[in-house]
């Protein structure tokens, strides 16, 4: 009877080994991939527009991507060739028999696409939570779409918005001048290196200028203000800091003092334009400007 109990306990043990063999190739076999449904495929988009609950931005492909409301607005190119690339092929996880509780009667965004030929409306809805999917409406149907579809349109205005350096110089400047607080650092270039203006015998770190002129090139914009009546009603009176550059033209820049969020406006002469930049990137070059001109005392 042992011995047969034994065998009896084997064969459970066997069957529950192959019964838990079997539950792992079913979880590990790779499920059959769900069968995609058409939504859109249009080539050549020439006009996206995007409408937003708050706001409504409209695109247009000329040389580039520009917005016609405001063709100087930086615009990045590469979000707009993206969503262009997308609208070739987009397809649907599913499509639904209705589209209740799919956020779809006030859409979070309304995408037009327009080509030579064809003009596409569709919209999108809330997200589902469990799969990352969006809904969307397209002629009435309602579908799901992938998170990655929905990213590559979901950007307002300032999410479009390029990042511009205005004050990146000229390679061969002849002079150059900063102003804040009283002092004053004037630097001229007689072609070899900089000496302080009205003292050719007296030379600043040829490094610390490089380094100098280095930091205002990289300085970057986050927002900028192309409406020259806009421009004019925010620009300051009184700036906190000014740059001044001679090189073929001439470069001339204001900057405000910096606001709550760490950020000051900068006017650039040039083009007339008021740009938004980060106050910790203007103390950057202030701090090498006084070392600069410390050095030279």
């Amino acid at each position: 009877m042992g011995a047969k109990k034994k065998l009896l306990l084997l064969l459970g043990g066997a069957a529950a080994l192959l019964a838990a063999l079997a539950a792992l190739v079913a979880f590990l076999k790779p499920e059959e991939p769900s069968q995609e449904i058409p939504f859109l495929s249009m080539d050549s988009v020439t006009r996206i527009t995007l409408e937003w609950p708050e706001e409504t931005t409209t695109l247009e492909l000329g040389e580039e991507w520009t917005d016609p409301e405001d063709p100087n607005y930086p615009i990045r190119q590469s979000i707009l060739e993206n969503m262009a690339t997308t609208a070739q092929n987009i397809t649907a996880q599913r499509q639904l028999e209705n589209d209740a509780q799919t956020g779809l009667d006030t859409p979070a965004l309304t995408v037009t696409l327009i080509n030579e030929s064809q003009s596409v409306t569709f919209s999108f809805g809330e997200c589902n939570s469990l799969t990352g999917d969006y809904y969307a409406s397209l002629e009435g149907g309602v579908y799901t779409l992938s998170e990655e579809v929905y990213n590559a349109f979901a950007y307002t205005k300032e999410g479009l918005y390029a990042p511009q350096a205005p004050m990146e110089l000229e390679e061969n400047i002849a002079s150059l001048e900063v102003q804040w607080e009283g002092n004053t650092l004037s630097l001229v270039h007689d072609g070899d290196s900089w000496s302080f203006a009205g003292d050719s015998q007296t030379q600043p770190d040829q490094t610390k200028v490089d380094s100098l002129i280095s930091q205002l090139g990289y300085t970057q914009t986050s927002m900028t203000i192309t409406d020259l009546a806009q421009v004019e009603q925010d620009r300051t009176t009184q700036p906190y800091a000014t740059v001044t550059a001679l090189g073929s033209e001439a470069a001339y820049f204001e900057v405000s003092t910096p606001d709550q969020e760490g950020y000051a406006w900068l006017w650039d002469s040039s083009t007339g334009y008021l740009h938004r930049v980060s106050w910790q990137s203007v103390s950057l070059w202030l701090e090498t400007a006084a070392a600069i001109l410390e050095g030279g005392e």
